[in-house]
């Protein structure tokens, strides 16, 4: 984490996460390289930083990972804000976990064997594991399985992603350039310096689209199963469930964001 970055003003935050995107696109080329984005805050200010960028134009795609437990509201959200910007969007869906789920709970035997070593990495021994009440294995396979295979599908060398230093304790040892092997690319983070209130500002005097959501109390949104308002707001990622919030230095150590 560089202190100095973190205190400084907004113009030169923004100016050096305008270096980072530029330097990383003009470095993997604009067919190589894709957006992380979620439809939350951070990731739609990142869109819009390249647009700045660009003049207006995102000439790269962007890997939106659907669990198909995201609020209607964020579905709808995504589809204007594509329409609306003009945004090529890869919708990476893990569509075999998804089939094999009756009733909330996915059997591991009806797993293709790549799937059910997926699993095993993360040392889940039982036989089934139920979506959004099992974090870990859920997590596992609906976002970072479904990632790791839009960057292959799609022969990405490098994923940006709207990650920021102060928002959660295993994202806090982060580096602009983040290498990765599996699959091997580079996991780049323009906004790492952003504070939250950064983050806010920038949204305020550009007027970037935001996610009605946080016009209801949210202050970080994910899932619907595992994300709830936080009206206090003291704490940016108090609304998720804490309980996945603790797994997060191993989901991440897997390739989750």
């Amino acid at each position: 984490m560089d202190e100095t970055l973190m205190t400084s003003n907004l113009d030169e935050k923004v100016n050096k996460s305008k270096e980072l995107i530029l330097e990383a696109i003009n470095k993997f080329g604009k067919e190589k390289v894709a957006i992380a984005w979620t439809g939350g805050k951070d990731s739609t200010l990142l869109v819009h930083l390249v647009r700045e960028v660009f003049n207006g134009q995102v000439p790269i795609p962007l890997v939106f990972v659907d669990t198909g437990k995201h609020f209607d509201t964020v579905y709808t959200f995504r589809d204007d804000l594509s329409e609306q910007w003009n945004l090529n969007v890869i919708n990476a869906m893990n569509t075999e976990v998804i089939n094999a789920t009756e009733i909330g709970i996915v059997k591991i035997h009806r797993l293709s064997e790549d799937m059910r070593q997926e699993i095993k990495q993360i040392g889940w021994t039982k036989e089934e594991f139920r979506l959004a009440l099992d974090r870990e294995p859920c997590c596992h396979t609906l976002k970072t399985v479904a990632t790791k295979k839009a960057i292959i599908e799609n022969g990405l060398d490098a994923l940006m992603v709207g990650i920021r230093w102060d928002e959660q304790e295993s994202r806090s040892k982060e580096s602009y350039y983040s290498p990765r092997i599996n699959p091997k690319h580079i996991r780049i983070h323009p906004i790492l310096h952003f504070r939250w209130d950064d983050v806010w500002e920038y949204i305020n005097l550009n007027n970037v689209p935001r996610n009605p959501l946080y016009d209801k109390g949210f202050t970080s949104i994910g899932c619907f199963t595992c994300t709830n308002p936080n009206p206090e707001g003291k704490v940016e990622r108090g609304g998720r469930a804490q309980d996945k919030e603790q797994t997060m230095n191993r989901l991440r150590a897997l390739g989750y964001f």
